[in-house]
């Protein structure tokens, strides 16, 4: 019951720990949520590592649920990686942090190495080392073509981090946003000029203090599939729509609502029944934060439905 317990507590309180200063540079805490999130292992499992092997040590916080280290999710990380490949827990928790680190350098395969890579990004972004998080992209230039870079290492450590939404305004993370926002351009830019398809999209973003990761992402798939994208950016209105939608074929419109949205999407709708009836708008949310009314020419999907949609 009491394990039950925490993870509500856990659950439920994980913003006021971004708040609070607990999840900070100095202090580098994380919740038992995070390790699940950064490493897809359940919290039942860690927690059955944690008790039965004592892989972990996490301190407690004031309302006396875990909190655990930037050392230790490196160590989980790469315990879960080296567990996924077959070697039992028993074992691995009788290794020292160096023979771990030796045996996940020891990979040869793609998969594992694009594992390792994701590690390493989460890892050098929450210890604020800027030119070691950049190295490691650099790396994977050098190893992995750029579909593969993004597709494949990019994307998962932005739904990791949270990054592709809103991110949680941690300093660590604006030294790592500028160095993915050049590689995903460097992507669109790589994607070329040839179009192959008679259909036009427009991206765009209602909120100037939106991350605009996922909108970069988005023009990225739909270059690389050959559609003609309208890039806007954040902080559109609806006015500036309407401009676009008055001179500009149109046939998809795909945005995304950060947690809180004042977003006038009545206003929206009216717009495109009016200047552009043909034009379907989509929009995708943050995963059960923001609801979405029915409306006419207005779908709401996940960002993985909306980007197989788009990209069909």
């Amino acid at each position: 019951m009491a394990e039950v317990i925490e993870t509500l507590v856990a659950c439920f309180c994980e913003n006021d720990i971004y708040m609070s200063g607990l999840f900070t540079i100095d202090t580098k805490k994380f919740t038992i949520r995070h390790l699940e999130k950064f490493s897809g292992i359940r919290t039942h499992t860690l927690r059955t590592w944690e008790q039965r092997y004592d892989l972990l040590s996490p301190q407690r916080s004031e309302t006396n649920y875990r909190m655990y280290s930037i050392k230790e999710a490196k160590k989980i990380l790469n315990i879960a990686l080296l567990n996924k490949n077959g070697h039992k827990i028993s074992f691995l928790s009788t290794l020292t942090d160096a023979e771990i680190e030796n045996r996940i350098h020891q990979f040869t395969n793609d998969y594992n190495k694009i594992e390792v890579a994701i590690i390493d990004l989460i890892i050098k972004m929450y210890s604020m080392n800027a030119e070691g998080f950049e190295k490691v992209l650099e790396h994977c230039r050098r190893t992995w073509n750029i579909d593969i870079m993004l597709k494949e290492i990019i994307y998962p450590f932005l739904i990791k981090t949270e990054l592709l939404w809103h991110g949680n305004r941690l300093s660590e993370e604006h030294f790592a946003i500028p160095v993915i926002r050049k590689n995903i351009i460097l992507g669109i830019e790589n994607a070329g000029d040839a179009l192959n398809k008679d259909q036009y999209v427009l991206l765009f973003l209602s909120n100037q203090n939106q991350f605009d990761l996922a909108l970069l992402y988005t023009h990225y798939l739909l270059k690389q599939n050959g559609t003609q994208v309208l890039y806007m950016g954040n902080d559109v209105s609806v006015d500036n729509i309407r401009v676009v939608l008055t001179q500009k074929k149109v046939d998809f419109l795909f945005t995304y609502f950060p947690q809180k949205n004042h977003f006038p999407l009545n206003q929206l709708t009216t717009l495109i029944n009016e200047c552009s009836p043909a034009s379907k708008l989509i929009i995708t949310t943050y995963p059960g934060t923001v609801a979405i009314p029915p409306l006419h020419n207005l779908s709401h999907m996940s960002f993985d439905e909306a980007l197989a949609f788009l990209t069909q």
